[in-house]
């Protein structure tokens, strides 16, 4: 009866030793593929950051455009002011007509 006993108490010990191998074994590999994921995080973190400045210096652009669009939108009202009161002076001289 202390034979089987003994039996047990050394699978038991064997069972303990194969979980603590298995443990470790998990843990590199656990280790490598943090290592690896820590990695890729701080590339794509870099680059969002590259996009980021490139949205920031599209966004500039975009807003430069607008700028310039309503620049030339007022230019253009001028020009079309300048346009209708030519037309004005030259019918009241009776030079021009326009229909």
């Amino acid at each position: 009866m202390e034979w089987v006993f003994l039996g047990f108490a050394l699978a038991t010990i064997v069972y303990t030793l194969i979980i603590i191998r298995d443990f470790v074994s998990d843990s590199r590999i656990q280790n490598s593929l943090l290592e690896h994921l820590t990695d890729e995080r701080e590339e794509l973190g870099s680059k969002v950051a590259e996009q980021n400045e490139e949205t920031s210096k599209i966004n500039e652009e975009i807003k430069q455009g607008k700028e310039a669009v309503k620049e030339l939108q007022a230019v253009i009202k001028q020009q079309q002011l300048k346009i209708k009161k030519f037309e004005e002076s030259k019918e009241k001289k009776g030079k021009f007509r326009v229909e």
